[in-house]
This record gives C-alpha cells, structure tokens and sequence, in this order.
C-alpha cells in the first residue's frame, strides 16, 4: 500500500485529537506514560510507511487436488458415490438374471446347445418323447438314415443319440443306456444321460 497524499493527512490528526479527547483519563486517575523504548521499538515496528501484505504463492493443481481430497465434505462425498455405483453393478446383474429367467423358454447353455437325435425310433416312442415336455422341440431331431446322423453328431455341442435300431441312447462321451421297453421310460433315461 502507498502511504495517504498530505491532505488526508489534517483529517487523520482530526482523528487522533479526537479519540485523544474521548480517551481522556478520569481526573482522579493517573496514567502511567509510555517508556521511551516501547515507543520507539513500535514506530520502528510500525512506522509511517506500511509494510506490503505478503503474497500468497499460488498452488499448482495437483496441491489443489490433494487439498480437496483431505476435506472431510469430499471423503463422505466419495463414499457415497462408490456406494451408489456398487449398488449399480449389482441391480444391473440382478436385473439380467431375473429378465432371464422370466422370458418364456429360457434354457442354459447346456440345454440350448444339446441336440437330441431320435434314429429309428417307432412312431409312439418318439410321441412319447415329445409327450414328456423334459425337452423343447427344436432340440429333438428326427433321423430316418446313417448319413444324415453321423453329420448331426459331427457338428459342434452336445447330441445324445437316441438309436432305436441298436436299442442303447449314447451321448458324445461314450456313455450309454439301454434303451427301455416302455416308451414312457424313455425321456427320463435321456434326461438321466443329460445329467452325466
């Protein structure tokens, strides 16, 4: 700061005479003065002219950021936050599984990707089979001739093999089943070799 022009001066000592006035000791009451080395040690200390305020250096942006990180406001902001997204994560998975498992014919991978091979099988075996609704029917392939099996069992996922000219039901991994008399008994001899 620059010290006041001269003119501002007369209205300061205007000032100072009076709250001199308004300072102005009871009669009775007697004021000790002032040292004389007091009085100097504080004009040196503050003297006519008035010392610069001193400058704040301005912080970079990373002391910036780690003087917002350390406030108490920003902590509980951040939690918050973290919660919220968790609590995201879970109701977006939650809310998949369950559009899932609502949409009429869904089936896990295992079941979509096995196709069930019926080799000259009789008439009412294969009823009985479609008639047991362990199985959707576009999993269930009916197979008249050798060729068009071993090209079925030659694509890729699973096929179980139902082959009525042998009387056995095998899948891909060599297991097999006899193949029951009871056309009735058939699906859950499948649906067994589906579950090994």
């Amino acid at each position: 700061m620059c010290s006041p022009p001269h003119h501002d001066d007369d209205r300061i000592q205007a000032v100072i005479g009076i709250l001199e006035k308004s300072l102005q000791a009871h009669p009775d009451e007697e004021i000790p003065p002032l040292p004389d080395d007091l009085r100097e040690r504080l004009q040196r200390q503050y003297g006519e002219e008035q010392a610069p305020a001193p400058r704040r250096a301005t912080a970079g942006w990373w002391e910036r950021l780690r003087g917002l990180v350390v406030q108490p406001a920003f902590s509980g902001v951040m939690a918050a936050l973290v919660l919220a997204a968790v609590l995201l994560g879970f109701l977006s998975q939650n809310g998949a599984e369950e559009s899932a498992e609502q949409m009429r014919g869904a089936a896990s991978q295992e079941e979509a990707t096995t196709v069930i091979l019926l080799y000259q099988l009789t008439e009412e075996q294969q009823a009985a089979i479609l008639a047991s609704g362990y199985f959707e029917r576009g999993s269930l392939q009916v197979v008249d001739e050798a060729t068009v099996l071993a090209e079925w069992v030659a694509r890729e996922g699973q096929s179980i093999v139902v082959d009525g000219a042998e009387g056995e039901i095998r899948n891909e991994e060599g297991h097999s089943l006899t193949l029951p008399v009871d056309e009735a008994a058939v699906a859950d001899v499948i649906v067994e070799l589906l579950g090994s």
